[in-house]
């Protein structure tokens, strides 16, 4: 976000399994959107179901009926992964999808962004509000953001990191993302080495 005091905002989520669902649940929206993307928006879908059913194949009965080859499938755009960390209280959680992914300008407006508007009027995500998938650093040391848009060679990055600031000066301290003069990092590499998509760890 752009407010110095976001620490409420980020931890108005007490529970990390929620949390972190929040993550997994951004990630098939980034698929959607994609989907929407390469089908111009047609037709008009009003729910993720929908979208799900028009664009993926989803059966409306749902997953079950669908082949186990095909879930298999489906189930490549996004990979959730647990990785052991330094000691037996800390893991690695890592959600990537491969998705729409976005330019390194769009990412302080959307995925690093706190209550924006982004979804607001995309009825075929589930997303809303703008802030679920935050409240994943609350209970993490730190996060890694990277993200590359489909057709794009450029790969955005941060790391975000909650940092105390000065008790004379202030009641608490804040959430913050790196930047370089104002930008985020960037690499620029080719399909093979980051397919487009968003990696949150």
């Amino acid at each position: 976000g752009d407010k110095i005091n976001n620490k409420g905002i980020i931890e108005v989520s007490g529970d990390p399994g929620r949390a972190l669902v929040e993550r997994v649940t951004n990630a098939v929206d980034a698929i959607l959107e994609l989907e929407h993307d390469s089908h111009n928006g047609q037709p008009d879908c009003k729910s993720p179901r929908e979208a799900a059913t028009a664009w993926l194949n989803v059966p409306r009965e749902g997953l079950s009926k669908l082949s186990s080859a095909e879930r298999r499938s489906l189930a490549q755009k996004v990979k959730v992964t647990i990785q052991k960390g330094r000691t037996r209280q800390y893991r690695i959680f890592q959600v990537r999808d491969f998705g729409a992914g976005l330019l390194p300008e769009e990412m302080p407006k959307t995925i690093l962004s706190l209550n924006e508007s982004n979804k607001l009027q995309k009825h075929y995500l589930a997303g809303t509000y703008g802030q679920g998938g935050s409240a994943t650093f609350n209970v993490s040391h730190l996060s890694f953001i990277a993200s590359r848009k489909t057709g794009q060679n450029k790969v955005g990055f941060t790391i975000v990191k909650y940092q105390e600031l000065d008790p004379e000066k202030y009641k608490t301290g804040n959430y913050v993302y790196l930047t370089i003069n104002d930008a985020l990092p960037v690499l620029e590499t080719d399909d093979k080495v980051f397919p487009a998509g968003t990696l949150v760890r």
